[in-house]
């Protein structure tokens, strides 16, 4: 419900929501349909900067120095090796299964 999906293109009002829409935009500030639009994103040259554009929605979340835990460095410091071992841009949007599957290792880890 409500008029903010018809500023963001791509989808419509009415449109099913998934939870991972969801979690896209509210989660990390990423384009509901960041996935998809990475996906097609296609052409030579490209740059990490084209890949942010296409699934960023404005600035991304601040996080400030006292809300950083060691979790979130390491959950954030594997999601960038993952990016780099697939060849995508550090800081490109992750699939929700991979993002859950490495927090729940480094949980392990951790606690």
């Amino acid at each position: 419900m409500g008029s903010g999906i018809s500023g963001i293109g791509d989808l419509n009002p009415g449109d099913l929501v998934t939870a991972e829409q969801m979690l896209a935009l509210f989660g990390s500030g990423h384009h509901p349909l960041a996935e998809r639009r990475k996906r097609d994103l296609a052409g030579p040259g490209l740059t990490e900067k084209d890949y942010v554009e296409v699934t960023r929605l404005g600035e991304p979340f601040r996080v400030y120095a006292g809300d950083v835990s060691p979790f979130r460095v390491e959950v954030a410091r594997r999601l960038e090796a993952l990016n780099k071992e697939r060849g995508l841009p550090q800081k490109a949007a992750t699939a929700i299964e991979d993002r859950a599957r490495i927090r729940s290792q480094v949980a392990l880890e951790l606690f």
